[in-house]
């Protein structure tokens, strides 16, 4: 039974954070820049692949190095925009405007969490 409360709740919080970015379209910014930060850890990922099997046939230590600091980067990039979403999406919910610089401020006071 809490699964599906918890199922339930989390459906019920998507239709609100839908509705949230219909009414504030600016906001859609920040799922773009999510995506595309995800879209890049793709491309750096499986380009990095191609690239040391194409041209190197043991990989170093500073490929993977380069991997692990190209995946921290990205993620962190991706899980800031998605808290910036977040904090915009709660100042609608409480009532007020959202602006893209309150919520990139909010995302940045907690930039160690999202970097952990």
């Amino acid at each position: 039974m809490r699964v599906i409360r918890r199922l339930k709740i989390g459906f019920g919080m998507a239709r609100r954070s839908r509705r949230v970015l219909r009414a504030h379209p600016k906001l859609f910014v920040f799922p773009l820049i999510g995506g595309l930060s995800g879209v890049a850890f793709i491309v750096t990922l499986f380009g990095s692949l191609y690239v040391t099997n194409s041209f190197l046939q043991e990989p170093g230590l500073a490929v993977y190095i380069a991997l692990f600091v190209a995946y921290l980067v990205e993620t962190f990039i991706a899980s800031f925009f998605t808290a910036a979403l977040v904090a915009a999406t709660r100042t609608v919910f409480h009532g007020e405007e959202p602006s893209i610089r309150g919520a990139l401020a909010a995302a940045w006071k907690r930039k160690l969490p999202l970097l952990a």
